[in-house]
């Protein structure tokens, strides 16, 4: 029987693809090793170690409403994002299947991860519920109208949108957007995806109106394969808890996973801003540098963006092409979910972009082990590509 190849050590690679997923901190490979091996409990036995499983759990649930500032409400652990988001629009609509509204609408961001809209679409057809699917759009520097939000909202029986967009970096107003929805709709159901946010802004969920708002690990050097959902301590519709509670004690729980995103938020939270020093100064050399060569641009606002993330125009040149020859330097030119797929990125698109400059696009997303020679290696590559290729478009 052959045996199954790890390899001793990870290849020589400059690594700039943060918002795709990142590397487990040895330390918390350490706390799923030791939780895997010592504290391996069942957190639904009545025995010692099931009650030690337990106790870690439920430690975990408060580290997390601690830093995402929730000490009201749930938090309930998923397997990731993606679980979080299905299971929030799931339950929402089967609730909605009981409206009264004469022509429903779901409303979604038109630059959201295609988990959001996929899953309202699916789930809209199989409930039977037939309400029109409305995508809200952004401007050029991928910011939401919140005109259309208003001329809507009243019809709304969802609305989703993000705190920070994974291709850009681009974060939303949820002030304004709070505002918007709530002095029209007090009761749609608004769920936020805080995927990118966890770790680098700081959030206080609980003094908001959101309903839901997802969250993964992998994100923030966590195992992948854990997330968790903040739901609020408002919802009170009977299907909503029916649904959870069967959720809850379902199978035994991943306890080291559990664990792991636990220790991932207490770490980043109290990292968070030497964090942003960091990374914000590498970012911006990165971004200051490449702006230097000709008919690049950079994609979103500027100052409406998260420190680690920067997304390039190289215009009359193929992204594909140019992240293919870079070999050890690891960026992107989309979501990795969709970034496999020869198209136009959908964010860019919403935003104005032509498909030849959205594919011309590659986004730089920087984490915390990212260095200065990694960022000028970087800069030194994508230049001799460029200057030495004719256009690949």
């Amino acid at each position: 029987m052959s045996e199954f190849l790890l390899h001793d050590e990870q290849a020589a690679q400059v690594y700039l693809d943060a918002n795709a997923t990142t590397p487990v901190l040895p330390c918390i490979a350490d706390v799923v090793s030791h939780t895997m091996q010592i504290c391996f409990g069942n957190p639904s036995s009545p025995h010692i170690s099931g009650i030690q499983a337990k106790y870690l759990l439920e430690q975990t649930r408060q580290n997390a409403r601690h830093v995402i500032g929730a000490p009201d409400g749930d938090i309930l652990f998923t397997s990731g994002a993606t679980e979080g988001i299905q299971t929030a629009i799931v339950s929402t609509l089967i609730h909605a299947k009981n409206h009264t509204i004469k022509n429903p609408v779901l409303l979604y961001g038109a630059t959201e991860h295609k988990a959001v809209p996929n899953t309202l679409k699916h789930w809209n057809s199989v409930l039977g519920i037939n309400a029109q699917l409305l995508a809200i759009p952004v401007d050029s520097k991928g910011v939401l109208d919140l005109a259309f939000i208003s001329e809507h909202i009243n019809n709304a029986l969802m609305i989703c949108t993000m705190a920070v967009n994974n291709e850009t970096g681009v974060y939303q107003d949820l002030n304004a957007i709070e505002h918007t929805i709530r002095s029209r709709n007090k009761s749609v159901s608004w769920m936020v995806d805080c995927v990118q946010a966890l770790g680098k802004q700081a959030l206080a969920l609980s003094s908001t109106s959101i309903d839901y708002a997802p969250f993964s690990g992998h994100k923030l050097y966590a195992p992948k394969g854990i997330g968790c959902l903040y739901i609020n301590n408002n919802i009170d519709f009977l299907d909503f808890k029916i649904h959870i509670d069967k959720i809850k004690n379902m199978g035994t729980l991943n306890v080291p996973g559990i664990v792991a995103i636990g220790k991932a938020i207490e770490i980043a939270n109290l990292e968070m801003n030497n964090n942003e020093n960091k990374i914000s100064r590498l970012r911006d050399y990165l971004e200051s540098e490449l702006l230097k060569i000709d008919g690049t641009s950079v994609n979103g606002d500027t100052t409406q963006r998260l420190y680690n993330t920067s997304n390039i125009c190289f215009k009359g040149q193929l992204a594909n092409v140019i992240i293919g020859r870079l070999g050890s330097v690891a960026v992107s030119n989309g979501s990795a979910c969709q970034s496999r797929v020869e198209e136009a990125s959908h964010v860019l698109k919403a935003m104005g972009l032509s498909s030849e400059d959205a594919l011309a696009s590659i986004r730089f997303s920087l984490g915390i082990y990212n260095s200065i020679e990694e960022i000028d290696t970087t800069i030194e590559k994508i230049k001799t590509l460029i200057n030495n290729s004719v256009n690949y478009a």
